[in-house]
């Protein structure tokens, strides 16, 4: 499969950059700015959504992906950090629309933030990525057979895509993701201690994404079709071992590695 590598330069010190392939007969040559933005930027480091805005790093991105959503030992999709995520209130000098978070507000956090920076860059498109290094024990099980495949994509659509977040009204967070990004580490390789590992976890992976791809077409977008990508290893062996390329791009809208 021909592909188009852009490389990118963020200089948001919190929005990791990333390159990404794109399957450039699927979709032309249509650029691509993708960072990450990550849960516990806010804690230590300090680096709120809003620095997005201050530091000029959302005018000059295409893509986000917020990470990390994770995966539970019964292949649902999870917050990671419910405090980041949807709790934590922010004041006015941290917000990205210089409006204090108030008493009661049914949505707060990071997805808050996330919905308001939508509002000033309404081409910005935000996809959950799912798993990471420290995220990804259980997809294996997840995507083990049919049954937890349709279980696993239904559980992260209806938390992520259509909003319903625990403790919170349905649909409380509806909205504010155009995709999915999966980041599981690794199929069919060694990751983090104790992840699941099988070794059919190779087309098992391809498997799961296209049951990502039909449920999510099933689904109307703010743009259309939702987004589906894939964190992807740069390694060569780990690719050959865990994940048929040519098939996996049938059903993603790009990856990254």
């Amino acid at each position: 499969m021909k592909r188009r590598s852009v490389g990118l330069l963020v200089a948001a010190a919190m929005v990791v950059p990333t390159i990404v392939a794109v399957p450039a007969e699927a979709h032309g040559d249509s650029k691509r700015v993708v960072g990450y933005y990550t849960n516990w930027s806010g804690y230590d480091r300090n680096y709120l959504v809003s620095d997005l805005v201050k530091t000029g790093a959302a005018a000059r991105l295409t893509h986000i992906n917020y990470a990390f959503g994770f995966v539970d030992a019964q292949g649902n999709c999870i917050s990671s950090d419910a405090w980041a995520d949807y709790q934590r209130p922010f004041s006015a000098e941290q917000s990205v629309n210089g409006k204090a978070d108030e008493p009661g507000q049914v949505l707060n956090g990071n997805l808050n933030q996330f919905k308001e920076l939508k509002k000033k860059y309404p081409k910005l498109r935000i996809s959950i990525s799912l798993g990471g290094w420290t995220g990804s024990a259980h997809f294996s099980d997840a995507a083990l057979t049919p049954a937890s495949r349709a279980a696993h994509v239904k559980s992260c659509l209806d938390m992520w895509l259509k909003g319903n977040l625990p403790g919170l009204p349905a649909g409380a967070a509806k909205g504010i993701f155009d995709g999915v990004d999966l980041d599981w580490e690794w199929p069919a390789n060694e990751g983090n201690p104790g992840n699941v590992i099988r070794p059919e976890d190779k087309q098992n992976f391809t498997a799961l994404v296209h049951e990502y791809r039909k449920q999510l077409d099933k689904l109307p977008g703010r743009h259309g079709k939702y987004d589906l990508t894939a964190f992807l290893p740069a390694n060569p062996t780990m690719i050959d071992k865990g994940f048929e390329v040519r098939k996996l791009f049938k059903d993603l809208t790009f990856g990254t590695t």
